[in-house]
């Protein structure tokens, strides 16, 4: 989100957007540094940044996703809005058994 990647240039030639890429492509962010979103009718994409109200972990993938998050970032580096990400038991057998 910094700016420092952006998503690969659009190659496909263009065609009519279904009621899904258009939903999916007007909420694409166009300008990682600013958040500036992709004005409505833009045109499809393989590849985009969006925003997410919500995000999810569960218990199997958690701990290889922090060592991944650790190893690129630091351990200084911080997740952005912790309060948007929750997580929850997938596959251990509930204790209370």
């Amino acid at each position: 989100m910094a700016g420092e990647i952006a998503p690969p240039p659009i190659t496909t030639a263009p065609r009519p957007m279904t009621i899904v890429e258009k939903i999916i492509a007007s909420h694409a962010i166009r300008d990682a540094k600013t958040g500036a979103l992709r004005r409505a009718g833009g045109r499809s994409r393989r590849c985009a940044l969006h925003p997410h109200d919500v995000r999810f972990s569960h218990e199997y993938v958690t701990p290889m996703a922090d060592a991944l998050f650790v190893a690129a970032l630091g351990e200084s580096a911080k997740v952005i809005e912790p309060e948007s990400v929750f997580t929850f038991r997938d596959h251990s057998p509930s204790s209370a058994a």
